[in-house]
């Protein structure tokens, strides 16, 4: 395998060579994209997961062992990726196995993300925001579960987890600051790099695809581009269903992010539960499309500027009573699954 990436990465540098120009491209837009897209969609709540975990205030050691795996995937789901990379080692002390696979059903994208960026910006109709968050959060968080059984079997997390004495809360503040911007470094450099190779290698694998076939090919490897030309195929199940599942796969670009903050990540495990939880967010949102194309039928784009201030918060809350519902529900999973699977 260490061959086959050496070569690739030579094949990468030679085409660098004679595709500048679509390289230079790539790259400028893969930074618009960090910048204009990601970065403030990620950034606040990348400073808020480091506070609390530099904190010692989400410590998982301080929970029971099967609240660990659950709480995980509401943390992560609330700070974006890649947050459950900071974490998951924590929760799956010597288990790298189990851990890797815990890191991808919890690599989920943040709210804002899905509300703004994917919903607003590349589909252009907030009231997508409620079918793709629940068809994003209920397989993860039931993903959580499912691993949070196999855990307790496997005895991942009954090693009790010990943690140094906590910071003041200005140098736990001020430390966060500082790793939060390492991290979006690191998500920068990714998203850069895998968006170069992108614009390098479609002429020559995808000359002339459809939006939504270039769509998949990116979102294999880094998933905001691959969203944003999945989103060029218009406002069908068809896209909507695959947008659904390169949001949960998050791409090879996801895995290296992930790799960075967690060394010990493996791919096998890793990639086998990210293709589940697609899977399973893919035929999720396929079930609930047609319940939900009503709403955006009645909230759509009407030119009047009442209706569009009652569409937007209408849209805003519904965005919000799905995650708050997706939570609600991994709560009450949660202490149902400490009562199942609960070890004295």
């Amino acid at each position: 395998m260490g061959y086959v990436f050496f070569f690739l990465m030579a094949a990468f540098g030679a085409l660098l060579i004679p595709f500048s120009d679509r390289a230079f491209e790539g790259a400028s837009e893969g930074l618009r994209t960090f910048t204009y897209q990601v970065a403030p969609s990620l950034f606040p709540f990348t400073v808020c997961a480091c506070f609390f975990t530099r904190s010692g205030k989400a410590d998982p050691g301080k929970l029971r062992p099967a609240l660990r795996y659950p709480a995980a995937a509401f943390f992560s789901a609330v700070c974006g990726t890649p947050s459950a990379a900071m974490i998951c080692g924590m929760v799956c002390p010597g288990d790298a196995g189990m851990a890797s696979a815990l890191c991808a059903v919890c690599n989920q994208a943040g709210p804002m993300f899905i509300v703004s960026t994917l919903s607003s910006a590349f589909f252009g109709d907030r009231s997508l925001a409620l079918p793709l968050a629940l068809s994003h959060y209920l397989p993860a968080f039931s993903g959580s579960l499912i691993l949070c059984a196999f855990g307790a079997r496997r005895g991942s997390h009954d090693e009790k987890l010990s943690s140094p004495p906590p910071p003041s809360s200005a140098s736990a503040f001020t430390g966060a600051i500082s790793e939060a911007v390492t991290a979006m470094l690191r998500v920068c450099g990714t998203i850069v790099f895998f968006r170069t190779a992108q614009a390098v290698a479609e002429p020559l694998l995808l000359p002339g695809a459809p939006a939504i076939i270039k769509g998949a090919a990116a979102g294999a490897f880094e998933m905001t581009n691959g969203l944003r030309l999945v989103s060029l195929a218009g406002n069908t199940r068809n896209a909507l269903t695959l947008a659904s599942f390169i949001l949960s796969f998050g791409g090879i670009c996801l895995f290296a992010q992930s790799k960075l903050i967690y060394t010990e990540l493996r791919a096998g495990p890793y990639f086998a539960a990210k293709a589940a939880t697609g899977a399973l967010s893919a035929l999720t949102f396929w079930l609930l499309y047609p319940r939900f194309y009503r709403t955006a039928a009645v909230f759509g784009f009407t030119g009047e500027r009442t209706a569009d201030l009652l569409r937007g918060s209408a849209e805003a809350g519904a965005a919000a009573a799905g995650f708050a519902l997706s939570a609600a529900l991994c709560l009450l999973c949660s202490f149902t699954a400490s009562r199942l699977f609960k070890k004295s």
